[in-house]
Parts: C-alpha cells; structure tokens; sequence
C-alpha cells in the first residue's frame, strides 16, 4: 500500500494522484455530531447541485451483480447487490473514478491516502422481509488505522447496522465514517427502488 497517494484536485489518471484538502466544517451547512469516538456522521455534507451530480454520475455506471452465500460470522445471506468498483489496488478501476474522486475526497475526515471507492446498490424486495433485513455482517479491511466511510446516495428505511447495536439511518447525502475493522452491515430497503451508496476505504 506504499503508493496509495491519492489526492483530489487536478486528478492524473496516469499517476493516480487525487489531492485533498482539510474538512471544514463551517461550509456546505454541514451537521456534525460524534456517536462515540469511534463514528462519526455528517449530514448535508455536499452542495445540494454537486450531490445531484454526484448522482447521476454513480448512477450512469456499469454495475455487477454480486451475491455472497455466507457472512463473515457464517451467516445464510439469501441477498444480493450490483457494484461498482472504482479504485482498488492503486489503479482507478471505473469511468466514474475521475468525477467521484474529485467530487468527494475533500469530505473525508482524516484522509490521507486511498484504499478503494466501491459503490453499491441494493433494489428492494416485493416478499416479505425479517426485521431487520441485514445483507450480512462483515468488516472492509483489516488493515491497522484504515478507515471506512459511506456516503448515502439515497434515503430509505434501510439502515447500517454495527454488530455492537449501533443503528446509522439511511439518510441522502449523509456520510458516516468508522474505523474499517468495526463489523456492520447494510440492510433491504422495502419504501424505494434502489438503495444506493458510496463506500470508501482509506487511511
């Protein structure tokens, strides 16, 4: 991971180098509250036209069906979701890498370096559903110090869900972030289409 030096503004494609700028909380009518020291949300936390064009451009992408039998904790998971993967092993992997990076890096608290971007849709289910409805517990890296960050594209009644009880509703334009070895979960939404978010994966 020697080489994850993304930055945000002027992105190069060629070197991978996305800048970034220190968070400040005064602009863009951010909400800030902390749950505990280890979350923390921000709602509003784009321009209402960048957020709609943020969107758009996720929604335009090339999506992929994934579906995992078991959880992390050995779980059935009879579900399933389409994403997009955007970065990774320290290459952009996705049209869309450019115009995401560029509109977001910005409002990650402590990023330095990137790890992955991956964007998920879940669509809802017409049958019945238990409550709650988990996709399966799991946790994005386990590397020391890594952080995960997930940037709500739609609001829905599907939650993330932390093993520890800890409940983030599923709010549009909302972003939470929490050290990546904390075991969630995202849930199936019943009131809309599709469930959409931005993960984010960095140090």
């Amino acid at each position: 991971m020697e080489n994850n030096n993304v930055t945000h503004k002027d992105l190069d494609m060629e070197n991978n180098n996305v800048t970034h700028k220190d968070l400040d909380m005064k602009n863009n009518n951010i909400t800030h509250k902390e749950l505990d020291d280890r979350v923390v949300i921000i709602d509003n936390v784009l321009p209402e036209a960048e957020f709609v064009e943020l969107r758009r451009v996720v929604e335009e992408g090339h999506w992929a069906y994934v579906s995992k039998p078991v959880d992390i904790l050995g779980k059935p998971t009879p579900y399933f979701q389409f994403v997009q993967l955007m970065y990774g092993q320290d290459v952009p992997l996705s049209p869309q890498f450019a115009a995401v990076a560029d509109a977001t890096l910005d409002i990650l608290p402590g990023f330095q370096s990137l790890i992955r971007i991956k964007a998920n849709l879940i669509t809802y289910s017409l049958s019945p559903l238990p409550t709650p409805a988990l996709m399966g517990y799991h946790v994005d890296h386990d590397l020391v110090g890594a952080t995960t960050a997930i940037l709500y594209l739609s609001t829905s009644d599907a939650p993330t869900y932390f093993k520890d009880g800890t409940t983030i509703e599923c709010v549009s334009n909302r972003l939470v972030a929490f050290p990546s070895e904390i075991m969630h979960s995202s849930s199936i939404q019943s009131d809309i289409k599709a469930r959409m978010v931005i993960n984010f994966n960095y140090f």
